[in-house]
């Protein structure tokens, strides 16, 4: 099992022998950046708090350590790993010689752990798993529900996770804040009737890191929507990824003005049946589109509770061993491409560079 660096648990799970080690691992890992420690690939730390954990279902003795690629706000901050199955399980395992044990096998073969590359993440057939073995692994995990319930071991429930997230951004093209900060009223939102709020096209960027909303008076000072008075509006706009929240809504009523979308068309039309992306959008484009399509669906807005029916993450672009992107500083401009070929051209022709299924989740070197 293992802890989160940041868990109350771990102060209370450390034996006196093992205080040092863990102390030391903690004094490592709080000057790592939080999201850069779980990224993948990243390397694998932590210390063993020499305490163990019970297993219920076969008493069986199960080391507690504290991991570095735990989050304590995300879940309960505390995992019950599966090395042979969970590619970060597998790598802390192989870092601390821990013992992997394959409890999924492919369909017509058999799985050793002492072949393990990798953890083997597809779905298979139980083994090394009691009265389950020989079930293919999906179609065994309500019958283990059912088991633990029935011997009072545990019972099903639903966790909902997600992290949270900063969407305001102190600079000038993103989406305006639609509030108004009056001294006698306090934060007032802007009426309906006064939406959108439009930014100001004739701003100066200066030096100074800030927005340039921030010197622009004539968009500033507005009067308060409730009581008359002055007021001031708010000069942080939100972050592009709000947009991207909800932008395949609006595909479907693109010059709609007076809503963002009609809910008949939508419904007809969505969700998506094929939705293409890298696979870097799988913890913030993709998790908070979901989000938005949820609340949505729960107020009634739409039918539907998944924008994406189906996700093909397809392969990143390498160049010199890191990955393409403007804040590498390593990006190749298209621009000669497009001008000679047409970018429609290009598209389609970084579209089959590589095989798709090879590229899943994958690279292209450059």
């Amino acid at each position: 099992m293992a802890l989160a660096p940041e868990s109350p648990l771990v102060e209370e799970l450390t034996t006196p022998q093992q205080k040092k080690e863990v102390e030391e691992f903690l004094n490592r890992v709080t000057k790592e950046d939080k999201f850069k420690r779980i990224a993948q690939g990243a390397k694998k730390d932590g210390a063993f708090t020499g305490s163990y954990a019970i297993n219920p279902v076969n008493g069986e003795k199960i080391p507690i350590y504290v991991a570095n690629y735990i989050l304590f706000e995300y879940g309960t901050g505390a995992i019950m790993a599966v090395p042979a199955h969970d590619q970060r399980d597998f790598e802390f395992a192989k870092e601390f010689n821990l013992p992997i044990r394959v409890v999924i096998k492919p369909e017509n073969s058999d799985l050793k752990a002492d072949d393990l590359k990798e953890a083997f993440t597809e779905d298979g057939i139980m083994v090394n798993s009691d009265k389950f073995d020989g079930m293919k692994n999906r179609e065994a995990l309500p019958e283990i529900i059912k088991w633990l319930e029935e011997n009072k071991l545990g019972e099903k429930s639903v966790q909902y996770k997600l992290r949270d997230w900063l969407i305001s951004r102190q600079r000038y093209w993103g989406a305006p804040i639609p509030v108004v900060y009056c001294e006698d009223c306090g934060v007032v939102p802007v009426p309906e009737k006064d939406l959108p709020v439009r930014l100001p096209t004739d701003v100066k960027f200066e030096p100074t890191g800030k927005s340039p909303l921030t010197y622009t008076e004539e968009f500033i000072h507005t009067t308060c929507p409730k009581c008359g008075k002055p007021a001031r509006r708010e000069v942080d706009t939100m972050d592009t990824f709000v947009d991207s929240s909800w932008y395949y809504l609006r595909y479907i009523n693109p010059k709609m003005e007076d809503k963002p979308f009609d809910s008949d068309d939508v419904n007809y039309w969505l969700p998506v049946d094929q939705y293409i992306g890298g696979v870097e959008h799988a913890i913030l484009h993709l998790l908070y589109s979901r989000f938005i399509t949820k609340v949505l669906y729960d107020l009634g807005y739409i039918n539907f509770v998944e924008p994406f029916s189906n996700l093909f993450t397809q392969g990143m672009i390498y160049k010199d061993g890191a990955k393409m992107s403007k804040s590498k500083g390593n990006v190749v401009s298209p621009d000669e491409m497009v001008e000679k070929y047409g970018a429609d051209t290009l598209r389609l022709y970084m579209l089959f560079m590589g095989h798709q299924k090879k590229m899943r989740n994958g690279m292209m070197q450059v």
